[in-house]
C-alpha cells in the first residue's frame, strides 16, 4: 500500500463525529470572510481533503458551489450522506488532483484545510503549482498548516510557513493573511500543536 493511500486508510468513519463536533466559523473565523470578500453565493469552491464535509457543508449553506475531494473512502461515504445540496464529491487527493484532468481556471476558491502536513515537501510544490493553475485570475487560496505531534498512526511531515509562502509566490500566489493560533481540540493544545492560517491570491507567476 502505498503513503498517500495509507494515510487515507487511517481516517475512519467515526473520526467524521470529531471532526463534525468542531465549528468550522469559530476555527476558520475571518478567513471565511476574507476568502470571499463579496460573499460566498455563487462561487465555484474546490474543498481539498473534504473529510466528513464539515466546511463543503457551511460553504455550500452560504450560498458556494462545493467540489469536495476526498480520498479516504469511509469519510467520503459519511460527508455524502450528510452533506448539503451544492456539494459534489470526488476520489481524489493531492497533489495530482488528476479527476480533475486538464482542467485550468475553474474554481474562485480552493480551500485546503488540515492537509497540507500529510504531504512531502516535493510534494507540496507540486501541489501548489497544481492548486494555482485551477484558479481562477485573483482567486483565493486558504491553507493551513499544522505544527506539532501527529496522532499515533497519522502521517506528517514538518511545516513552516516562509517555505509555503515562497512556493506560493513561485506559483503566482501573493500572501495576503497569515495567523498563527493554538489549536482548538484538548488533545492538540495538551501536546503543543498550533496553526498557521493562510490566505493567497492568484496575480501573475513571479509577481511580488
Amino acid at each position: 500500500m502505498s503513503r498517500r493511500a495509507a494515510c487515507a486508510e487511517s481516517y475512519r468513519a467515526e473520526d467524521a463525529a470529531r471532526f463534525d463536533a468542531l465549528d468550522p466559523s469559530v476555527i476558520h473565523g475571518e478567513f471565511l470572510r476574507l476568502a470571499a470578500p463579496t460573499g460566498w453565493r455563487g462561487r465555484n469552491v474546490l474543498d481539498v481533503g473534504a473529510g466528513s464535509g464539515r466546511d463543503a457543508r457551511l460553504l455550500a449553506e452560504r450560498g458556494a458551489r462545493v467540489t469536495a475531494a476526498e480520498p479516504s473512502p469511509q469519510l467520503r461515504d459519511v460527508g455524502a450522506a450528510h452533506c448539503a445540496p451544492g456539494v459534489d464529491w470526488i476520489d481524489d487527493a493531492l497533489p495530482g488532483l488528476t479527476s480533475l484532468g486538464g482542467r485550468c481556471a475553474a474554481f474562485d476558491i480552493v480551500w485546503c484545510s488540515a492537509v497540507w502536513h500529510h504531504l512531502s515537501p516535493r510534494e507540496r510544490r507540486d501541489a501548489m503549482t497544481r492548486i494555482a493553475s485551477l484558479l481562477r485570475p485573483a482567486g483565493r487560496f486558504f491553507l493551513s498548516l499544522r505544527h506539532g505531534p501527529a496522532p499515533a498512526g497519522r502521517i506528517a511531515f514538518p511545516c513552516d510557513a516562509p517555505s509555503e509562502i515562497a512556493s506560493a509566490r513561485c506559483a503566482g500566489l501573493r500572501l495576503v493573511r497569515l495567523r498563527r493560533v493554538p489549536s482548538v481540540q484538548e488533545w492538540n493544545r495538551a501536546n503543543g500543536v498550533q496553526w498557521t492560517r493562510l490566505l493567497f491570491r492568484k496575480t501573475a507567476v513571479g509577481a511580488p
